[in-house]
Order: structure tokens, then sequence, then C-alpha cells
């Protein structure tokens, strides 16, 4: 009688992978953020400060400066490498003034205007904003020395690495690392419940906010729960809505410059446009006012993976415009 075949043998089960250190995780997004804010430095220089080249210096340095400050705190980060943030800012900020010149002209070429000479008149005026800011964006462009700060930020990514060895330091960094995060949370949380009809700049705030949460939050999302993503997207589609309402206030607010300094017949024109814009403001600025006052932002606890699945879906999304870094 043939003897039974025998049932085949389990697989053992399949050992997870292992949690990546959070100072090597720091170390790795140190290096790469570091890189590419050098990549679009030389990119923005090459393309004298085009509207893409500009737009996208601006989110290697927002993403740089959000990891700085989650370091700030962390004994590996040299002395010299704090200082940095100053430069990075003052850089910051003209880019910042010249890339709201260029969005603006980008949108004018979109806007409603009762007749062709009304819009074109106002993209001349535009036009002759930007140039004026130019000038200043591209000296500071030229003069930030980023070879000054290669070696600092070799030897902050090595001493990262050489804490990753070490249990206690280990521990450590991951304490260090959890409070700006959860500071950047209350922060944005903090703005949210502040939010009012009656001050329009609180959705500004907010929308800063969230930008400065979110860059902490992908710095660590190796570290977040199951969810991590989904939570980036829905923060990235919040302030998508809070970038067009943002772009519309300063429309509205160019528009009555424009008309106060154009001749009468031009003027009147542009101040009905002007209230138009401020329709359209009003409206998506009561859309979004009823959809984020229920939904708190989830925070990075212990209950964030608990509270991601009913946050996320109240999270306010779906907008057409193209997304904001």
């Amino acid at each position: 009688m043939p003897r039974p075949t025998p049932p085949p043998a389990t697989p053992p089960p399949a050992t997870p992978p292992a949690q990546p250190a959070a100072t090597e995780l720091l170390a790795n997004a140190l290096d790469q953020r570091w890189q590419s804010c050098r990549d679009q430095l030389k990119r923005c220089r090459q393309e004298k400060l085009a509207p893409d080249a500009v737009h996208d210096l601006r989110v290697a340095i927002r993403r740089l400066l959000a990891l700085l400050d989650l370091l700030a705190d962390l004994p590996p980060l040299p002395g010299s490498l704090r200082a940095v943030r100053k430069p990075l800012r003052r850089l910051l900020d003209a880019l910042s003034r010249l890339r709201d010149s260029q969005v603006q002209c980008q949108l004018a070429a979109k806007l409603a205007a009762p007749d062709a000479t009304t819009r074109r008149l106002f993209r001349r005026w535009l036009a002759g904003r930007e140039a004026k800011r130019r000038p200043r964006a591209r000296q500071r462009l030229l003069a930030f020395p980023a070879g000054q700060w290669a070696k600092p930020f070799r030897q902050a990514a090595c001493g990262l690495r050489t804490a990753a060895a070490a249990e206690p330091a280990r521990e450590r960094c991951r304490r260090a690392v959890r409070q700006p995060l959860e500071e950047a949370w209350r922060d944005a949380e903090k703005r949210r419940q502040r939010l009012s009809p009656t001050d329009p700049h609180s959705l500004h705030r907010l929308r800063l906010a969230l930008k400065e949460y979110r860059y902490a939050l992908e710095a660590l999302l190796p570290l977040l729960p199951p969810g991590g993503d989904h939570l980036l997207r829905q923060l990235r589609a919040a302030q998508t809505r809070l970038g067009g309402i943002q772009d519309l206030r300063v429309q509205a607010a160019l528009l009555a410059k424009c008309a106060a300094q154009a001749p009468a017949a031009a003027a009147g024109r542009l101040s009905g446009l002007e209230k138009s814009v401020h329709r359209r403001l009003a409206r998506r600025g009561r859309a979004f006012l009823a959809a984020a006052a229920r939904a708190p932002i989830p925070a990075p606890s212990p209950g964030f993976a608990d509270s991601l699945a009913l946050a996320v879906r109240r999270w306010p999304n779906g907008c057409r415009n193209r997304n904001r870094a």
C-alpha cells in the first residue's frame, strides 16, 4: 500500500522589514533636501528666474527649512548649520515676492475682464511690478554661497548616522524630533480653530501652518503609521484650495491698486472687476470655512492612526487648481 504523501511544509512567516532608525532616516532626508536645494539654485540661476524655476526653488528651500526646524534641538547639528536658516529665509523672502507677481501675471491672462483693453492694462501694470522685484531676487540668488554650507551639511548627516548606532542616542533623537513635529501640528490646529469669516488673513495663516506641518511629516513618512501618505495627500489638497483663495485675495488687492493709478475711464472697469473677484473670493472662503470647521487636523500622537480614518474623509479637497507646494 503506498504511503500517504506528507503535506507540504508550511513556510516560516516572513520577517517584517525593520523600521528605519529615526536618525538614519533624518540623515538621508538632510542629504536629499540639501542636494535638491543646490540643484534648484543652479537651475534658477541658469533659467534666469523663470516662473517654474522660482517655484521649485521655493519649495526646495521650504522643505529644507522645515527639516532644519525638526533637527534644531539635536546635538549632531553643527552650530554653523543653524546659521544657514537666516540666509535661506532672506532668499526665500525675495523669491516669494517675485513669485507672487509671476503668479498674478499668469492669472491675469485668464481673467474674465469686460474687454481686452482692461485686461491688457492690468497685465502691463503687473509686468511692471514684477520687473521691479526681479533685481532684488536676482541679487540674493547670486549672493547665496551654496558651497560654504556643503561641509556643515555633510557633518550633520554624518553625526546623525553615528548617533543611529547607539540606542540611547536614537531614543534622544526620536524625542527631540517629536517635539517640533507636535508643535507644527499644534500651530496648524490652532490656526484652524481661529478661522474667522471676518478675518481673511486667517485662511492664509492656516495655509502657511499646514505647509510647515506637511513638510515635517514628509521627512518622517516611513515612521508614520499606515495612512500617513493619505494624510499628506489630504493636507496638500486643502493647501491647494487655500492657495487658490489667497491668489484671489491678492488679485483683488492688486486690482484696487491698479484702479487707483489708472485713468478715470479704465478705473471704473477695474473696480468692477475687483468686485467680481471679491464675490468669487467670498464664495470659496465660505465653502472652505464650513468644511474645515468640522475636521480637526490629525495629530502625530499614539492615537494618530485611530483618528486618521475619520479625519482624512472630512478634510476639504477636490480643488481643480494645480497642486501648490
